[in-house]
């Protein structure tokens, strides 16, 4: 008999046993199938099995209102891509809201792209990748590996080939588009994310107190240190020596005064150097100015 969720009896089917059970093992096996009304009562069903002798079974189960499963689609991009790097990962994933494991097919396009339709020293180079998530075991997730040494081999083949010149220490714009399928909804999903290649390890700041002005004699601190093109603290070791130096007036003439010519430090926190400057009694009253830059050693 079937109860809906209100304990109302909706159905009831009856089964004969054979009295023959060793001829007739099949039947011993009841298959069935109920159609529910629409709408149901929603919430526990319950179904009771009982047999002539007084043995009695009960199994309960939940009838809910069908919806669409969400889910989200998350693109993760690396936070640094140097140009001259072997490769770079992007990282898809796809959560149910519901925290089951999702399935579905993920397909990405991702590589350089210029978002300059119209120039012509193009640099795409789009790579198509796809992955099957399925199966329990599955996590939602996925990582794409784009070779940078392909490109760049594909970008020395254009030069060769059409005359054309890329400034590889400029950035470079990459696009990633992920469209994610559902398995059973067919339900669609794109995301795009976009972000740069950069064709400088680091750039140098510098720091001095923010003073409304600096008479001579002042001792002045200056802070020099590497970051990321993307502002972040840069801790590696240099590969660089910095030049310091100040720039100022003396009897109406313009002079400069080397201050520091050397590495950095390396340290845990940071790729730097700190000096406590003496500004010459000599200067005149005008500007005067802290200059610094790179080079190679």
């Amino acid at each position: 008999s079937f109860q809906d969720a209100q304990g109302n009896l909706v159905d009831r089917l009856r089964h004969e046993v054979p009295s023959d059970l060793a001829g007739n093992v099949s039947q011993t096996v009841m298959r069935g199938q109920f159609q529910l009304a629409d709408p149901p009562n929603l919430g526990t069903w319950r179904i009771e099995v009982s047999g002539s002798r007084g043995q009695s079974e009960s199994k309960s189960f939940s009838v809910e209102r069908y919806t669409l499963p969400k889910f989200t689609v998350e693109v993760h991009t690396p936070d640094f891509v140097y140009v001259d790097d072997d490769s770079f990962n992007v990282t898809v994933e796809v959560r149910y809201t519901y925290k089951q494991a999702v399935q579905g097919l993920l397909v990405a396009d991702i590589g350089p792209w210029n978002p300059c339709r119209t120039c012509k020293n193009n640099y795409d180079m789009v790579k198509r990748f796809s992955a099957s998530l399925a199966g329990e075991n599955s996590d939602g997730r996925a990582v794409f590996t784009f070779p940078m040494a392909e490109w760049r081999a594909e970008l020395a083949e254009r030069i060769n080939r059409t005359g054309l010149t890329f400034n590889m220490r400029a950035n470079f714009a990459v696009n990633v588009n992920v469209r994610f399928t559902e398995r059973f909804s067919e339900i669609v999903k794109a995301v795009e994310k976009s972000f740069t290649i950069y064709g400088k390890k680091y750039k140098l700041v510098m720091e001095t107190p923010d003073l409304p002005y600096f008479l001579p004699g002042f001792k002045v601190p200056v802070h020099l240190l590497l970051k990321r093109p993307n502002d972040v603290i840069f801790t590696a070791n240099s590969t660089d020596d910095i030049r310091l130096w100040m720039e100022f007036s003396h009897r109406g003439k313009p002079k400069s005064l080397e201050l520091y010519r050397g590495r950095l430090v390396q340290s845990s926190s940071q790729t730097g150097l700190s000096l406590l400057v003496t500004v010459p009694e000599y200067v005149d009253f005008v500007t005067v100015t802290f200059m610094a830059s790179l080079f190679g050693s």
